[in-house]
């Protein structure tokens, strides 16, 4: 089998075990990709989906966020081809590593990001830093907007708490129906996710 060969086997492997939750099956699998093979498509694949077996804690060791900083960092380096993947990783383990002291690094991820691919996922993130960081209820609800506008149904029921934060009951109760009304729809099309900023 040649090299390629090799390295596609493993990562068909690596992302059966990690889709199973076999993660102690996956991220050696990962490892040795990535030793062999960082700069090709599988290696970078295994790159991101390491990335987030550390953010999540699905290692030995549980919860890494500076190994998943490190592994989204190379990503962004690398956004010309993975996309905003990198950049929205990298802005998301900031905001669970130190929100306080690295606003503007994680503003600014976040918007290469938009600039990139439109990522919803920033969007997000820049309204959640809006309300978290900044205080400003209405520069987040315009992210939120956007973020719906972008396709993210996350975008409107985050909308919704954003009204009623600031009082205005009878536009987050709105807010909230449609995004009840449209969540099956969403599902249908397959643009339903997990999490607002992935």
């Amino acid at each position: 089998m040649s090299d390629v060969g090799e390295i596609q086997t493993l990562f068909e492997s690596a992302k059966l075990a990690y889709a199973a939750k076999g993660y102690a099956r996956a991220l050696p699998l990962l490892d040795a990709i990535l030793e062999k093979s960082p700069e090709s498509p599988e290696g970078l694949g295994a790159r991101h989906l390491r990335a987030m077996a550390y953010e999540f804690g699905n290692t030995p060791q549980g919860v890494a966020l500076g190994a998943a900083l490190e592994d989204f960092r190379v990503l962004s380096d690398k956004s010309d081809v993975v996309g905003s993947s990198g950049l929205v990783g990298a802005a998301r383990v900031l905001c669970q590593m130190d929100l306080g002291g690295r606003v503007d690094e994680i503003r600014s991820l976040c918007l290469q990001a938009m600039e990139m691919d439109g990522s919803t996922a920033a969007m997000m993130l820049l309204g959640f830093l809006s309300l978290e960081a900044d205080g400003d209820v209405g520069s987040a609800k315009k992210w939120f907007m956007s973020a719906f506008r972008g396709g993210s149904l996350w975008g409107l029921r985050y909308l919704a708490a954003a009204y009623c934060e600031e009082g205005r009951w009878h536009m987050g109760l709105l807010a909230r129906f449609a995004a009840l009304v449209l969540a099956p729809a969403y599902a249908l099309t397959g643009r339903a996710r997990m999490s607002p900023y992935h």
